[in-house]
This record gives C-alpha cells, sequence and structure tokens, in this order.
C-alpha cells in the first residue's frame, strides 16, 4: 500500500494497494531457469537407463510449472485505487481482465474491521445495507494500518467539507443538519 504524492488536503487522498510480490521479473527467470537445469539434468541421467516415461513427463511438468507461475503472476497484477474526498468514496477494481468503480457518501461511509474463521482482520467500506472488502490481498497487519489511515483521511475530508458547507448561523432561520451531525444534550 502506498499513499500517492498528489494526495493533498484540498483534492483528497488517494490510496494504490497491490498484492506484495517476492519474486520480480528477474528472479522469476532465474527460477525457471533452475528448474529446466534440474528437469534437464534429471532426462540426461536416465536416458541410459531406457526410464523414457520420465523423460516423456518432464516437458509437460516444465510447461504445468511455467503456466503456473504465469497466471499468478497475472493474478497479481491487480491494484485497488481508493479516493477520498469531501463528497466521495471511490474504490476502484483494476486486473488484466476488467475494472470496476463503487462509490461511497464520505459522510456516510464507516470502516470496519471484522475477524472470522476464514479472515483475520477483514477491512470493510460500510455505507447502509452495502459493504465492500478491501485490501483483501494485505496482511491483517497492513489492513489494520489501512483502516487507520482511512479513517484519519475521512475524519479530514469531513471537516474540511463541515467548513466549506456548512452555512452562516446568522443567515439562515431552519436548521441545518449534516448526516453526520450529533445533536447536543442541553441540560438547560
Amino acid at each position: 500500500m502506498r499513499r500517492c504524492p498528489e494526495s493533498n488536503n484540498r483534492t483528497g487522498d488517494r490510496f494504490v494497494l497491490w498484492p506484495h510480490r517476492s519474486l520480480g521479473p528477474l528472479g522469476l527467470l532465474v527460477l525457471l531457469g533452475s528448474v529446466a537445469c534440474g528437469f534437464a539434468s534429471a532426462a540426461v541421467a536416465t536416458i541410459g537407463f531406457n526410464n523414457w516415461p520420465i523423460v516423456a513427463m518432464i516437458v509437460p511438468t516444465f510447461l504445468g510449472f511455467g503456466f503456473a507461475l504465469w497466471s499468478n503472476n497475472r493474478a497479481a497484477n491487480r491494484r485497488e485505487l481508493i479516493e477520498i474526498t469531501p463528497r466521495a468514496v471511490r474504490v476502484t477494481r483494476a486486473s488484466p481482465i476488467a475494472s470496476e468503480a463503487i462509490e461511497f457518501d464520505t459522510a456516510r461511509v464507516r470502516v470496519g474491521i471484522t475477524s472470522d474463521f476464514y479472515v483475520e482482520d477483514r477491512l470493510t467500506l460500510q455505507e447502509g445495507m452495502r459493504s465492500l472488502t478491501i485490501g483483501a490481498f494485505l496482511s491483517p497487519s497492513e489492513r489494520r494500518d489501512l483502516a487507520t489511515a482511512l479513517e484519519r483521511s475521512l475524519r479530514t475530508r469531513l471537516a474540511s467539507s463541515d467548513r466549506t458547507t456548512s452555512p452562516d448561523p446568522s443567515a439562515t432561520t431552519g436548521s441545518f443538519r449534516h448526516p453526520s451531525h450529533r445533536p447536543c444534550r442541553s441540560d438547560s
């Protein structure tokens, strides 16, 4: 996860999430090369012993291994972009196959962390009956850190929204109620 450098207090905050990759492109080539060398040495060692089924199965095994690495690498190319502005929280999910965008009202969205049997510290954005799990590929500690950063950003956005949209109390006769407004109890 990283906070984009173009984030500022006036336009909003942007968070870009992506899965962690332990192997870069060079590491992937080194791994495939070493597996190919291992399979080639096994094939050469068995040629003189008339073990042709072993040699015949090495090629499909290597191709299957290569396909598994390719598909895992392709699935790791997904991204989640979270944009928080004074009016909306927009989550855009992009993968090599498709892209989708979901939008929430900044004043009504809540950040929630729940734990269940399958997922520890599941991070969700909730608005009314709608709920969206975000950062499912992050570790539990990264999800907790992201939740803290999102809550801080939402508070900042709501505070800036209140300053720019709340009317002058002396200029109106009606009461203005912001969706996040909690009435105070007066003891008079």
